[in-house]
């Protein structure tokens, strides 16, 4: 085997046991620095030798989400030191920051040698199979907002619960050909990390969860139909009849629950008090103000990162990645941030309005890139690793979609060209 198979080989693996650490072990059993930052390096020295010995990377090839990512915690090092009032805890909370960026960019370097993402979602597939086994069979009894939701431990913040289980639910989707020929495969995941996320009683991720699953269904309804997108087409005229019925009676199945048993679950209880009681909404009120006031203060660069819960009266996180940056980072915080998100974004919402969401890989990528978006609101990305995760997905299989979109419309130009010419020949 060759030097930079075995560099590629043990990548994965250690990428394997940071996810089985972040997603199951830390929220479990507690934080281990040696795990976390001891995987995340060996990665990182794995892939840096896989760039040395191979040298298959340019600057061009990293996803414009990845550099941004860069420059922003260079940007949240530069600042912080000069106007945290907390320098310990920004220090360390960017060295954390910064241990999940190489994870992510060294996702991104063996995903680009082999062209393919598919190994990061298997790995999270296994670990969302490992996460729900032991929320069925030990899950620890949780108390908030009134209700008892179920998580993994007394550490485990049932809102990160909710966004693994989504990532997971993302990896089991995203490839259209991959979930026809794995259906019975992937349904039934599909169905227990929904049941998990029910579980966890948290709101906004079952309001992430009803939009990330309506979208899917409607495209790969769409998709069956049409019978687009894979190379098997005898398989997919023997299967799609099925799977459409099968995804129509489990469409059924869930409208039926949602009208007779939903109302009995906790999840539905946290939403009753936030619609009777304000319960959670006023105090996510108090917490946006006070990021508006740290803004006021502090408009140019902010108050320094994760130094937000330093400022606060009640010394928690704003709970929104949006107040979270503008109070923290500024103005300039926010354009470094979200220029690119958003310009990516649009270029991205552009693309489906025209091919009228005909494509499914660009459809799919729009998708997740809404329900990350609207998380935002209520969660913040820069502190959590499948956030930044999911953007750096998004960001390479947008930047390669589009293109191959574009050397494709080249390869229909040279041919009409070429066909125009043959044709004023006379041949």
């Amino acid at each position: 085997m060759k030097k930079r198979d075995f560099a590629l080989d043990a990548g994965r693996f250690f990428f394997l046991i940071f996810c089985l650490y972040t997603s199951w072990f830390r929220e479990t059993y507690g934080f281990q620095q040696i795990i976390l930052y001891g995987s995340s390096i060996a990665l990182t020295a794995f892939v840096a030798l896989d760039v040395i010995t191979a040298r298959r990377i340019r600057f061009s090839d990293v996803p414009s989400l990845l550099k941004m990512l860069f420059i922003f915690a260079v940007y949240a090092l530069i600042t912080g030191i000069v106007v945290a009032e907390d320098i310990n805890l920004c220090v360390s909370s960017l060295l954390t920051f910064f241990a999940y960026y190489t994870v992510c960019f060294s996702a991104f370097y063996i995903s680009k040698r082999e062209g393919s993402f598919a190994w990061v979602f298997r790995i999270i597939r296994i670990c969302g199979c490992i996460v729900s086994a032991y929320i069925f069979t030990r899950g620890y009894s949780y108390h908030t907002s009134g209700v008892y939701a179920t998580t993994l431990g007394p550490l485990n913040n049932p809102n990160y619960l909710g966004l693994f289980m989504l990532v997971a639910i993302m990896a089991a989707v995203y490839d259209y050909e991959g979930f026809i020929k794995h259906i019975w495969v992937y349904l039934p995941m599909i169905i227990i990390f929904a049941i998990v996320i029910v579980m966890s009683a948290s709101r906004k991720c079952l309001i992430a969860l009803a939009i990330l699953l309506a979208g899917w269904i409607m495209m790969l309804l769409r998709s069956l139909s049409k019978g687009r997108g894979t190379k098997d087409i005898a398989f997919l005229r023997r299967t799609a009849p099925v799977i459409m019925l099968v995804l129509i009676i489990g469409v059924a199945a869930g409208g039926i629950y949602i009208m007779r048993s939903f109302e009995s679950t906790n999840v539905y209880t946290k939403f009753v008090k936030s619609v009777n009681e304000g319960e959670g909404v006023s105090s996510r009120i108090k917490l946006y103000n006070e990021a508006w006031s740290m803004f006021l203060s502090h408009p140019i660069v902010g108050v320094g990162f994760d130094q937000y819960r330093v400022y606060s009266s009640v010394h928690m996180y704003s709970h929104s990645a949006y107040a979270e940056i503008l109070s923290c980072h500024g103005i300039i915080g926010m354009a470094v941030f979200y220029i690119p998100i958003f310009s990516m974004y649009i270029k991205n919402l552009k693309f489906c309005i025209r091919d009228k969401f005909r494509d499914y890989t660009a459809a799919v990528i729009l998708l997740f890139f809404t329900v990350e978006l609207l998380l935002g609101i209520g969660q913040i990305f820069i502190y959590e690793f499948y956030h930044l995760l999911m953007l750096t997905y998004i960001s390479w299989a947008w930047n390669e979609y589009s293109r191959a979109a574009v050397n494709a419309r080249r390869r229909q130009g040279s041919s009409g060209r070429m066909s125009a010419a043959y044709g004023r020949t006379g041949r």
